[in-house]
């Protein structure tokens, strides 16, 4: 990845800082995302890119552009949770697949499939039915 970069000598201690270059997605990521990072491509462009003092900007710039080296593939939701770092998160896994319940999430769904009668006899479906046709 493209990157910038420098070291803050003001302080006491040296403050190093660093950012990550995007631009605008690839066609094959622009459906998930209008932004990816500037990636570069091989030996030659990482050193020209390093080699900061003897390539010129301009040309440095022209290395900067989309790519079609990055794939994908689907993971589970909980990636989107930065309270968890789990390593199997990255894993592939196979999208339509049923998940699994836990044992809590079987009771409450039996729970909420019982329908209780009311004092009158009739259940919570009934008063839905009869609220809908006054």
């Amino acid at each position: 990845m493209a990157g910038l970069f420098d070291i803050c000598s003001h302080t006491s201690e040296p403050v190093y800082s660093y950012s990550i270059i995007t631009v605008d997605a690839d066609k094959s990521l622009s459906w998930m995302h209008d932004r990816m990072p500037a990636i570069l491509d091989g030996e030659d462009e990482i050193q020209k890119w390093l080699n900061y003092e003897e390539f010129p900007l301009n040309n440095a710039l022209t290395l900067i552009k989309p790519k079609s080296c990055l794939a994908w593939h689907p993971v589970a939701t909980e990636v989107g949770n930065t309270r968890i770092q789990l390593p199997h998160l990255i894993e592939r896994i196979e999208l339509g697949k049923p998940k699994s319940c836990a044992a809590s999430s079987n009771l409450m769904m039996s729970w909420l499939g019982k329908r209780k009668p009311n004092d009158t006899g009739a259940t919570d479906d009934d008063l839905v039915k009869k609220e809908k046709k006054l």
